[in-house]
């Protein structure tokens, strides 16, 4: 039996320019067997790049971008077939369309949201509401959502990390630690690789590196689950809990980011977005066990605290290496050089540098009042309970 290489090429049907459903185009290189009777069948994906790669993007309409689960083929079993398809394409180019049409809904929002913050808890006079079984399928439902989120995303984010960079080419970083230039041979090729591949996703086109396909899916999915986490504080109100400035101003701050990055397509919003699926499938997922009284030995209430300050800390590393690559890149036109965004750098810098700073201070003084020791055992952000010191009583504490 011989055989040979052939290339595919499947176009869908291309819209007139009003409609808003983009041209797609598909290129698959498949292996074409031949036999004695000349019998042709085509069997599975070669999936190399060109293989998995769309020709338009839903952003743009010119932007190439690669399919990750054409590319890496085990993805499939844990993507559905119409995450994979051109279907969510449309879905994604009107949630981005949203953002750039009504760019002041969000504050509006927010705006509304600080008034019933204010409001509701002075109109229900601490009536408290049962909020079982709504509160533990809630948390479940956002620990889920994450979960599968994060599944979508993080490949996506490894792919252009280990794949886009040079393993040749000295990364900008060294121009700002020398010590770089001095690691072992035997490790510089990786560690240049890494850093070129970081380069490449901060100040890449977000449009092309995660606008559109099952990851561009799950990054707006992200996006606008901002609205509905607003709800976090309302069960909070609904049990007569109070709502501190903590817990308002990290919903606002994040729901006015996150919009703001997907409408002016930051770069560095992939790397925001991963993280916060990660530490919400753990922070929910750890919320719905504290709902039903389960409080498993293994699952310290601190590792949540740690996951929080982890993100904040990694969040502002972001910032500060984006500045480092636009300082680089500033004498270059921006559909030249890089795509940072400065205006979204900065509230980016200043959000993660606040949540930090916040939820330190916030752990360090509760931490005061059990005593260091206990920390551990008593403290974490959302739904958790404490034992007081003195008559051994649980006290649940919310932020």
């Amino acid at each position: 039996m011989r055989r040979k290489s052939i290339h595919i090429k499947k176009t869908t049907e291309v819209k007139s320019p009003n409609q808003k459903t983009p041209q797609m185009a598909h290129y698959y290189d498949y292996e074409k067997y031949e036999d004695n009777n000349d019998n042709h069948h085509i069997t599975t994906p070669t999936h190399s790049s060109n293989a998995c790669t769309f020709q338009n993007n839903v952003w743009t309409g010119s932007e190439p971008y690669v399919e990750i689960t054409c590319l890496y083929p085990s993805l499939r079993y844990i993507t559905t077939s119409w995450e994979m398809s051109e279907k969510p394409n449309l879905l994604i180019s009107q949630g981005h369309e949203m953002t750039k049409r009504y760019p002041n809904a969000p504050a509006i929002v927010c705006a509304v949201y600080v008034g019933l913050c204010w409001w509701l808890p002075k109109v229900l006079n601490g009536r408290k509401f049962n909020c079982h079984p709504i509160l533990p399928l809630w948390n479940l439902l956002l620990s889920a959502f994450s979960f599968v989120g994060f599944l979508r995303t993080f490949p996506t984010l490894l792919h252009i990390i280990l794949t886009s960079g040079s393993s040749s080419d000295p990364p900008v970083l060294m121009e700002y630690v020398p010590a770089l230039g001095h690691m072992p041979t035997f490790a510089e090729g990786t560690v240049y690789k890494v850093l070129n591949g970081l380069e490449n996703l901060f100040t890449g086109k977000a449009s092309q590196n995660f606008g559109s396909g099952s990851c561009g899916l799950w990054v707006m999915l992200f996006i606008y689950s901002k609205f509905p986490e607003l709800l976090d504080t309302f069960f909070l109100i609904l049990r007569a809990r109070p709502v501190i400035f903590l817990h308002w101003y990290h919903h606002i701050t994040v729901l006015l980011f996150c919009l703001q990055s997907y409408r002016l397509e930051s770069p560095a919003g992939l790397i925001f977005c991963v993280m916060n699926y990660g530490v919400h499938t753990v922070m929910y997922l750890y919320f719905f066990l504290t709902t039903l009284s389960l409080r498993p030995k293994a699952f310290r209430p601190y590792y949540v605290t740690v996951l929080q300050l982890s993100q904040m800390f990694l969040g502002i590393a972001t910032c500060a290496y984006s500045a480092l690559l636009y300082n680089s890149s500033s004498q270059l036109p921006t559909s030249e050089g890089s795509h940072i965004k400065v205006n979204n750098l900065i509230a980016a810098f200043v959000m993660y540098a606040s949540y930090f700073v916040l939820f330190a201070k916030f752990a360090w003084d509760y931490a005061e009042r059990l005593g260091i020791g206990r920390l551990g055992r008593g403290w974490t952000r959302g739904s958790g309970s404490v034992r007081t010191k003195g008559g051994g009583q649980r006290k649940e504490k919310d932020l």
